[in-house]
């Protein structure tokens, strides 16, 4: 594929990093060893590493949240970081919920991606993407062994009607616009 991978302003980068530093700090954790750092990781916005004293925040899916959600997510991994200083695990427990309230955070398991222009975007530069039969896309960077539907129009329920069918990127199957060579909307008949 020709087109480049989404970037996130480098301005925007240094603000949500020290953020992260500052908040680390405030909470304490620096001085106990903890750090924050980027990962490229595709399925999760942050991620925890109790033993490694590491949080991170994924530069691939930033793109596809707000500033706002940005902080949460922060914000919610110092929480598992708090937790797991105070218990030696963390997890999505009453515990946590705790932790997360007195950081800030929502104390909610998991964050959805806001910009489905974006969305569409990464859904057409990850390896497969996943179509249902109304048009939604979602990136996809396995191979599925397993059937599906699509969760947003089944309202998170399987529904046979709403089977999403696993797609091999490929320049001849993407629209011009994300970067191949299918002119209009004869991307969905190339697939």
């Amino acid at each position: 594929m020709s087109k480049a991978p989404i970037k996130t302003s480098e301005e925007r980068k240094q603000l949500l990093q020290w953020l992260a530093l500052e908040l680390l700090a405030e909470w304490g954790l620096t001085p106990k060893g903890w750090v924050f750092r980027w990962s490229t990781t595709k399925r999760s916005f942050g991620r925890c590493f109790g033993r490694k004293k590491i949080i991170e925040l994924s530069l691939y899916l930033l793109p596809t949240i707000s500033d706002e959600e940005a902080e949460d997510t922060i914000r919610h991994e110092i929480a598992h970081a708090l937790d797991n200083e105070e218990r030696g695990t963390s997890d999505h427990s009453w515990r946590w919920k705790a932790w997360a309230i007195k950081v800030g955070a929502r104390p909610q398991r998991t964050s959805k991606s806001g910009d489905e222009d974006v969305k569409k975007e990464l859904a057409y530069q990850s390896k497969y993407r996943l179509e249902c039969p109304n048009g939604c896309l979602t990136p996809s960077h396995k191979r599925k062994r397993r059937m599906s539907s699509c969760g947003p129009c089944g309202n998170g329920r399987y529904n046979e009607a709403l089977q999403l069918k696993q797609i091999e990127n490929h320049p001849d199957n993407i629209p011009a616009e994300y970067g191949g060579n299918v002119k209009g909307d004869e991307s969905r008949a190339a697939a």
